[in-house]
């Protein structure tokens, strides 16, 4: 019996399958060692392992941008051949532009997954003052229009005492820096510029001031730069810093170690245009560009979405180290509420007599008050601070080899010198007024915009003395406290041994939570230990000229009072105090901050 079957049906049972959507990945290089490409390949088979889009294929064309326009150019002719429905822009945000307005004119749907210079400035300004306590900055820009935007929108977001202190070109040389040091001191470059610039200012003079060094995007690249000297960047948040993704890397993790920068960008700029391929039916370039248009998704980074005329994976901006010529993820924690509210008692067998935990005071708190004496604390100018040979002496510095670690630890010194010092005029550890019994005198590093200058007493932290740790000057309203003669009497044969290097970082910005590993906590307690001592000691001696400068003299009778001749002799700091006669004549100067 012969079997007639219509003709059309033959002719679908003979067609071929759908051909497979075709994505485009701008990629540093096309080879398997990229860490985006290897993100963005894994989910694309995942998806096809799935079944695909609508029961077809997904096909990834990677083609490397070679860090040059032309690359770029030649990309785009290539996926326009291969007949790409999207594309996937290039981590490397100094190339983000060009291939945005290139994808643009061939009206191929482009994903860019690199932060616009508006999104760097402002996380830029939140991560100097919030993580790095650094007031003032230095840019090191090469003065392109994307880094014109970003300083726009760095110096709108800082606040004063926050701010731009010093801008300069990235190709200056070690003399021109040295000379606007002089005037302008800073306490953190910036550097914004294409990232052969970066390394050689890295790697040049800005590396050799010994202050740390920031990468914007644009300098860091794709993440892999050779730099001989330490450097941070701000870069798109790794997803090992995100609780969310904990199944994402328990899997990364297995195939590849840690994930490395560009693994969030690859894994997530593929899942938006994933999603905007719907079910794969009527698919155009035009209906990807109107799906992309103010699309969400749940990422490997935590909530990402997509904004703007041009299409951009907007995802949070965080903080990598370079290391061994590549980027890995840092994420310094902020000080838990409980260990603030607790002090060192949040913290298993820790000794309270170190003081409270790194972070716990910031210089930057104190605050001067209306209608009180100012004190304005420093290091001293350039040519007369001598803090940094103090430290080393003391095994408190690295001599420039680990910044971060220096920066962070004359901070530390800073803010308890001031909160020890503030508590001896009755004041809170913040430097806050304690309503009828506070003192009316308050301590800073700043002062408000338009404070006259003339009616500020200076307490100068900095230098040596034959025969005391500190003097007085009344006329002139300046008490100096000898940082070198504290040191050399009292600490120097107490110092750290081996010297604090990048490896105690983690007990400075509170990554390493105590109990943890009790040879680590040792070295925490003596780091601690003697950060609080030093400045403890050179707290008393400034409450001490300060006591001088409001017209006390000395005493012999209380061997804890404060204006006691022999007082730095060793004292403690917490018992330390002025006598009643001593606050009597301080209360009849100043008077007590009012109920």
């Amino acid at each position: 019996m012969l079997l007639f079957i219509p003709l059309v049906l033959l002719l679908v049972a003979a067609a071929p399958d759908e051909p497979p959507i075709v994505l485009g990945v701008i990629a540093s290089s096309a080879d398997g060692d990229d860490p985006y490409v290897v993100a963005a390949r894994e989910a694309v088979d995942a998806r096809n392992a799935a079944g695909g889009v609508g029961g077809r294929q997904v096909r990834l064309v990677v083609e490397s941008h070679g860090g040059t326009e032309a690359g770029l150019k030649k990309a785009l002719v290539q996926f326009d051949a291969a007949g790409a429905v999207a594309v996937l822009g290039p981590v490397d945000a100094a190339l983000a532009d060009g291939a945005e307005k290139g994808a643009a004119g061939r009206r191929l749907p482009h994903l860019r997954v690199a932060p616009r210079p508006e999104q760097v400035g402002a996380a830029a300004a939140e991560f100097l003052r919030e993580k790095l306590r650094t007031r003032r900055i230095g840019v090191v820009t090469d003065g392109s229009r994307a880094a014109k935007a970003t300083a726009k929108e760095l110096e709108g977001a800082l606040e004063h005492p926050y701010g731009v202190a010093l801008s300069l070109p990235v190709a200056v040389d070690a003399k021109g820096l040295a000379r606007k040091l002089e005037k302008s001191p800073v306490d953190v470059f910036l550097i914004d510029a294409t990232s052969d610039a970066a390394i050689a200012a890295v790697d040049g003079p800005v590396g050799a001031t010994g202050l740390p060094v920031v990468l914007t995007p644009r300098a860091a690249g794709d993440g892999r730069l050779p730099l001989e000297r330490p450097a941070l960047a701000l870069l798109g948040r790794s997803p090992a810093t995100v609780a969310s993704s904990e199944a994402f890397l328990v899997d990364w993790r297995a195939a590849h170690g840690e994930p490395r920068f560009g693994v969030g960008e690859g894994a997530d700029g593929i899942a938006a245009l994933l999603a905007a391929l719907g079910d794969g039916t009527g698919l155009t370039r035009d209906s990807v560009a109107a799906a992309l248009d103010g699309a969400t998704l749940a990422g490997t980074r935590g909530p990402v979405k997509v904004e703007g005329k041009e299409p951009a994976l907007v995802a949070p901006l965080a903080v990598w180290r370079f290391a061994g010529g590549e980027a890995a993820a840092y994420l310094p924690p902020s000080i838990p509420a409980d260990v603030l509210a607790k002090g060192t008692a949040a913290q298993r067998d820790v000794d309270p007599t170190l003081g409270v935990p790194f972070g716990a005071w910031r210089s930057d708190r104190f605050e001067v008050e209306e209608k009180t004496q100012w004190v304005l604390f420093s290091f001293g100018e350039p040519e007369e601070s001598t803090i940094d040979e103090d430290l080393r002496a003391i095994g408190l510095s690295s001599g420039g080899e680990a910044p971060l670690v220096d920066h962070l630890i004359k901070e530390e010194l800073m803010a308890r010198l001031l909160g020890v010092n503030a508590r001896k005029w009755l004041r809170n550890d913040d430097g806050t007024s304690i309503p009828g019994e506070s003192l009316r005198i308050s301590f800073t590093t700043w002062l408000p915009e338009k404070a006259k200058r003339g009616k500020v007493w200076t307490a100068v932290v900095a230098g040596d003395d034959d025969a005391a740790g500190g003097r007085a000057y009344p006329g002139s309203g300046r008490a100096e406290i000898y940082s070198t003669f504290i040191r050399r009497t009292i600490y120097e044969p107490h110092a750290l041994d081996p010297p604090v290097s990048a490896d105690d970082l983690p007990y400075l910005d509170g990554s390493y939570r105590f109990g943890e590993d009790r040879l680590r906590d040792k070295r925490s307690e003596l780091i601690r230990s003697l950060i609080n001592a030093y400045a403890g000691s050179m707290a008393l001696t400034a409450a001490h000229e300060i006591g001088h400068l409001a017209g006390l003299g000395h005493i012999t009778h209380d061997p804890f009072g404060i204006m006691n001749v022999e007082e730095g002799a060793g004292i403690d700091h917490a018992d330390g105090h002025f006598c009643g006669e001593s606050l009597e004549k301080l209360v009849q100067r100043f008077g007590r901050v009012p109920e």
